[in-house]
């Protein structure tokens, strides 16, 4: 009975010992894996935030753009109402 517990107590020790190596290198290659996804997300945070400003840069413009065209257009029309007014 002895002899039965003690080869009962080694297998159970070469399990713990094989499962603890399989998880601390399961928790290695994970932590690793967890690293490099931060870094991509940082990366694409960033990107995305340069093409929002970017973005809102070119909205800017543009709407800078447009009101100067529709002024130009409003005082040009003016003109021509007061120059229909007048023939």
């Amino acid at each position: 009975m002895e002899d039965s517990h003690a080869a009962t107590v080694k297998k159970l020790q070469d399990e713990i010992t094989a499962l603890t190596k399989q998880y601390n290198k399961i928790h290695t290659d994970n932590k690793k894996e967890e690293e490099q996804h931060r870094k991509e997300y940082v990366k694409s945070s960033n990107t995305y935030q340069e093409n929002m400003s970017q973005y809102d840069y070119d909205m800017k413009t543009n709407t800078q753009h447009n009101e100067k065209t529709q002024k130009e257009y409003d005082e040009s029309h003016a003109d021509l109402q007061g120059v229909k007014e007048e023939y």
